[in-house]
């Protein structure tokens, strides 16, 4: 169901949440690769319209000095996830 004013870009950006338990959801920091989870990351930014969490003001400080490196990064493997997701729900695994 598409919903009015909705993008790929929302799609993707609630794709990439996982759910350890009930209590706790993470993200991917897009400079480390660490699972953060959200409500204990010590960095949180906005970036074109995405919400990006960090682990470290460390990784944030990278982050900033070159959003576009890790930005077309995070892009690249939410794609790579996204078919390979489709290939395996169509039994082409």
């Amino acid at each position: 169901m598409s919903m009015p004013g909705s993008t790929s870009k929302a799609w993707c950006f609630t794709e990439a949440f996982e759910r350890n338990d009930e209590r706790t959801m993470t993200v991917t920091d897009p400079v480390c690769e660490m699972q953060v989870d959200i409500e204990k990351a010590a960095v949180q930014e906005e970036h074109g319209g995405w919400a990006y969490f960090f682990c470290s003001e460390r990784c944030h400080r990278l982050f900033r000095a070159s959003p576009a490196r890790y930005v077309e990064r995070e892009r690249q493997l939410t794609a790579s996830s996204t078919a390979e997701t489709e290939r395996d729900d169509h039994g082409q695994g």
